[in-house]
């Protein structure tokens, strides 16, 4: 009787440097196959922030700053919307453009500034229009010259985009139109490269796989149209208006689409002047913002 419990302490020390044995054995294999890249990867490299600096006053965006920096990152991108630039024909306000692209300078921040939305006098919108900043302007050239004239003021952005999302009717009015925007871009990056050959000109940025109220996508469209050529930044914003996808097939079962979050692909076009700006994109996306700082 004694050796019954000889004998299974002997087997639990076996069954113990067994098992031993055989974490050992895939913790080497495991290492022996670890991946590295051809150099560190720093986060500050390659991400930024797209942020709203004039949307607040100056004390308040320059604390955002400050966590930028902590968190390491050197790079935003940042909105410009004519229509709050110039309110009337050459008549512009900038003392709080000037002011921010300063505090950038000094905080050693790199931006991407984009310029969006047409100045009232060039809207190509029909008369009494809700938005009139969401029309491409009447003349594409007046909008490259005003590009040009801010990248002349601000030498220290260091690069500069051409729209915003013109895939979308929030930023592209009574439709998309591709070759509207191929005209635009070509315009502007022509009178850009004027001011500065070296400096980046991108492309405005496309949402949902560039996919417009058609079906269609934008990308495809401008490729179509030769607009490779220019060489600018291609630019994508890599989210759809639900988790789950664009295709109705793929949502989940029960799942019902909120009142005021945007369409699914195959509905109806959104009407001329929908109930608001950004009509198109989907509520979980947006967040509220405050009255914006004017000069």
């Amino acid at each position: 009787m004694a050796r019954k419990p000889t004998f299974l302490a002997t087997l639990a020390v076996v069954v113990a440097l067994g098992l031993t044995a055989f974490l050992w054995g895939r913790q080497a294999d495991a290492e022996s196959h670890v991946l590295k890249g051809s150099k560190e990867v720093v986060w500050k490299d390659f991400l930024g922030v797209n942020a709203q600096f004039l949307w607040f006053s100056p004390e308040r965006y320059q604390k955002q700053i400050d966590r930028l920096k902590a968190l390491g990152l050197e790079w935003v991108r940042l909105d410009l919307h004519w229509d709050q630039l110039e309110t009337a024909q050459n008549q512009y306000k900038l003392a709080t453009l000037d002011e921010l692209v300063g505090k950038l300078q000094q905080n050693q921040i790199k931006s991407v500034f984009y310029l969006v939305g047409s100045a009232r006098f060039i809207s190509s919108a029909p008369p009494l229009s809700m938005y009139p900043d969401q029309y491409p302007p009447k003349d594409p050239n007046v909008f490259a010259n005003r590009m040009a004239l801010l990248s002349q003021r601000y030498p220290s952005v260091d690069a500069w985009q051409v729209w915003n999302e013109p895939n979308l009717l929030g930023f592209w009015r009574p439709a998309a139109d591709p070759a509207g925007y191929a005209t635009l871009l070509t315009a502007t990056t022509q009178a850009l490269r004027a001011v500065n050959p070296s400096k980046p000109v991108v492309a405005a940025g496309m949402a949902f796989f560039s996919e417009m109220p058609n079906g269609q996508t934008m990308f495809d469209a401008l490729g179509a149209l030769g607009v490779a050529s220019l060489n600018t930044v291609v630019s994508y914003h890599p989210y759809t208006q639900l988790p789950e996808g664009n295709d109705p097939a793929q949502r989940r079962p029960g799942h019902h689409h909120p009142p005021g979050t945007g369409r699914l692909r195959g509905s109806p076009p959104c009407a001329d002047e929908c109930d608001g700006f950004r009509q198109d994109l989907p509520v979980y996306l947006e967040r509220p913002r405050p009255a914006r700082q004017r000069t």
